[in-house]
């Protein structure tokens, strides 16, 4: 994956977090440290779904992250042609 391709991702994933932020009125690193101690509530199964899809986008987002800081200290070195 190219930094342009991690880049693009990382700014659909964006908008992707704030809406799930805006109908819920939380943060996804909130939201998502409630998620992974089972502490948020799943009484519909609606809300069961969008917290899974909440929950992957913003572990999608962090890895992106991660892969952008990569590439910002470990740039891909030109091949030498043989």
């Amino acid at each position: 994956m190219t930094l342009q391709e991690v880049i693009q991702d990382i700014h659909a994933l964006n908008a992707d977090l704030e809406v799930f932020e805006k109908k819920y009125g939380a943060l996804s690193k909130d939201f998502y440290r409630l998620y992974v101690a089972g502490e948020l509530r799943d009484e519909e199964i609606e809300e069961i779904d969008e917290y899974g899809a909440w929950a992957a986008a913003y572990k999608m987002k962090m890895r992106r992250l991660k892969s952008n800081v990569h590439f910002y200290f470990h740039p891909p070195q030109p091949r030498a042609l043989l």
